[in-house]
């Protein structure tokens, strides 16, 4: 009898205890396919977000996503990241051809042999950079530089300038937009050199903040560089650089607040 009782007292344990682990297996199998769910979320949002980045560069203007796609197929392009502060890539290296900034933000830096630089060009998502924009006698000068965490998309030059065999026209497009693209480029490099040929700091720094603020279309703006970068990109000694900002704010210029620059006077 006490047999019987304990081995009815077993089995409904035995049971009892397989029930839980039924119902834990099952809870961590719904786990698991949620998991999987919000991962598969995630990298859709991540590609959408990337393709959203290349949809914002010129360089894909009135060329559709899936034209889009079948193009980075048919160029071979590759992505690659790199951390703050890397070094993405020195001129004279081997022709790395177009590069595109699909996440996060660098610049291209002239760099003299005292040890002290010149920034050429602030990049953010969207943009594009290359040999084919920047053409220099002294290539091992110029370095591209990661300002942030960011992620570039390369693609071969021979894919643009040689047409493909089936003589798609999102090629031909893409040719076109390389055209403009290389235009506005020469605009910047002009703009730039314009900044530098003025004598003073203050010049420099009226001439470049006059052009900020009638690309915003407002007196108020952001500056795409933090101080020393800004120093570097106008070609002049950071605390020499602050101390006429401390002036020009004193004089009612300019308001600064960080980054944000309200210009008061036209130039």
């Amino acid at each position: 009898m006490i047999f019987a009782i304990n081995f009815i007292s077993f089995t409904y344990v035995f049971h009892l205890i397989m029930l839980l682990y039924i119902i834990i297996l099952f809870f961590l199998l719904q786990l698991q396919h949620f998991i999987f769910f919000v991962i598969n979320i995630l990298r859709r949002n991540r590609k959408g977000a990337i393709m959203n980045s290349i949809n914002k560069s010129k360089l894909f203007f009135n060329i559709n996503d899936s034209e889009q796609q079948t193009m980075m197929k048919c160029f071979n392009s590759h992505l690659i990241k790199y951390m703050s502060g890397e070094i993405l890539y020195f001129f004279s290296e081997a022709n790395m051809g177009i590069g595109i900034v699909e996440e996060g933000n660098a610049c291209i830096v002239y760099n003299f042999p005292n040890g002290s630089r010149t920034i050429l060009e602030d990049l953010s998502a969207g943009d594009i950079f290359g040999d084919l924009f920047y053409y220099h006698s002294s290539k091992e000068n110029i370095s591209i530089e990661a300002t942030s965490d960011c992620v570039i998309r390369y693609i071969d030059y021979e894919h643009l300038t040689k047409r493909c065999i089936k003589a798609c026209a999102h090629h031909s497009q893409l040719v076109s937009n390389v055209l403009e693209m290389v235009q506005e480029k020469t605009q910047h490099i002009c703009e730039h050199l314009e900044v530098l040929s003025q004598r003073s700091i203050r010049e420099r720094i009226l001439s470049y903040f006059s052009i900020l603020s009638a690309k915003a279309g407002r007196n108020t703006f952001e500056l795409p560089f933090s101080i020393t970068d800004l120093s570097d990109y106008l070609s002049v000694d950071r605390s020499a650089m602050s101390r006429e900002l401390k002036k020009m704010k004193d004089d009612n210029l300019i308001k600064m607040n960080r980054r944000k620059v309200t210009l008061l006077i036209s130039e």
